[in-house]
């Protein structure tokens, strides 16, 4: 009983602290973009070596985070990406230049591979009691994002972008906390080459998969902020335009793991990855904001039935080697959305003006100036 209760409260820690720090590294991916480039007067080039920066950190740390999590106690490892993401949030806070930028972006980018691989390996610990449990992952960070929009952009107007970035900092140092207060139960796995390499072979079919769905959320989402940026909306108007597609990412994963038990995992995926495909077409062919936001709640409510499938194929093909099979899982997954940014400097000199438009407007919400 006893450790049934503390493989519970290990979920619970890891789900709720996996929603809040989803939510600070969103809204830092939002925010930075368009801080560096108001603020610390970056070009488009250099704006998307801060981007690329943190996404290349980030995939490269993946599969040494996954290694961790099977060897060392997960709960230590994340406690310590938390941490991590937290200096690097708060050097964004405090950068004076765009060289002190680019180092806070590959600090966070260390620091969100770190926690990301090893709690979600702890949420996987609870799944042979519930195997519901990654549809609550899921819900949890899809919560944790659209909850730190609101948040972060209501702030925003308040303290600024650094104000923000320092907020975020505090949030990931809580759940360093958190996580720290658990039992420190240590994953002892061999290290055996042969053992990792019919692993990934094992998961080739699906991380290809992976991919392929990582890159289309990624260019449909570029889509839409391009449209929107296009009509003259500003920040608060594009993100409440995201708001209802996120809200119901954060609802649909558990009845929707209802519906995946009954259809199987062939089934639901085939007919997630036709209900995005249909989506996704519609919101590169309509141009109004309204139709723009509904067909972004369907692309969403796709993408809520995909990931806890997913997650389940590649628990389940571990053969005890959970944390490497993330790690190769979530590697997968951030080099499909790299895809896209390979050509966010192209976008950004397009679109340059646009950006510090909106900028300018998030820097006077509610009459407050950015400090």
């Amino acid at each position: 009983m006893g450790a049934d209760l503390t493989t519970s409260r290990r979920v619970s820690t890891a789900l709720s602290t996996a929603g809040a720090v989803g939510g600070v590294v969103e809204v830092l991916g939002f925010l930075v973009p368009l801080w560096a480039a108001a603020s610390l007067g970056a070009s488009s080039t250099l704006v998307g070596v801060v981007v690329g920066v943190e996404l290349v950190v980030s995939f490269l740390a993946r599969a040494a985070a996954g290694r961790l999590a099977d060897t060392r106690a997960r709960n230590r490892v994340a406690a310590l990406g938390a941490a991590t993401l937290a200096l690097g949030a708060a050097g964004y806070a405090l950068s004076p230049d765009v060289p002190t930028a680019i180092v806070s972006a590959a600090v966070a980018g260390l620091g969100a591979s770190l926690f990301r691989v090893p709690v979600r390996a702890m949420v996987a610990e609870g799944s042979a009691d519930e195997p519901a449990v990654f549809a609550r992952l899921t819900s949890s960070e899809a919560t944790g994002t659209w909850v730190g929009y609101v948040v972060g952009l209501s702030a925003l107007g308040l303290v600024g972008s650094r104000g923000v970035f320092a907020l975020g900092a505090a949030a990931a140092l809580a759940c360093c906390a958190a996580l720290l207060r658990l039992d420190h139960r240590r994953t002892v796995t061999e290290r055996d080459p042969v053992a990792s390499r019919a692993l990934r072979r094992r998961l080739l079919p699906l991380l290809v998969l992976v991919a392929v769905v990582a890159l289309v959320e990624g260019a449909v989402g570029l889509a839409v902020l391009l449209k929107l940026q296009g009509q003259g909306l500003g920040v608060d108007a594009i993100a409440l335009t995201f708001l209802p597609g996120l809200v119901v990412w954060s609802l649909l994963p558990v009845p929707g793991r209802r519906l995946a038990a009954r259809l199987g995992a062939p089934r639901t995926l085939a007919l997630a990855t036709a209900a995005s495909t249909v989506a996704s077409a519609a919101l590169f062919l309509v141009d109004q904001p309204l139709a723009i936001g509904i067909a972004w709640v369907l692309a969403c409510s796709a993408w809520a039935l995909v990931e806890p499938v997913e997650l389940e194929l590649v628990t389940g093909s571990a053969d005890g080697r959970v944390g490497e099979a993330l790690g190769t899982y979530e590697a997968a997954a951030l080099l499909g959305l790299s895809l896209i940014h390979i050509s966010e400097p192209t976008r950004r000199q397009k679109t340059k003006k646009q950006i510090r438009r909106e900028a300018d407007i998030s820097r006077v919400i509610k009459g407050r100036t950015e400090g």
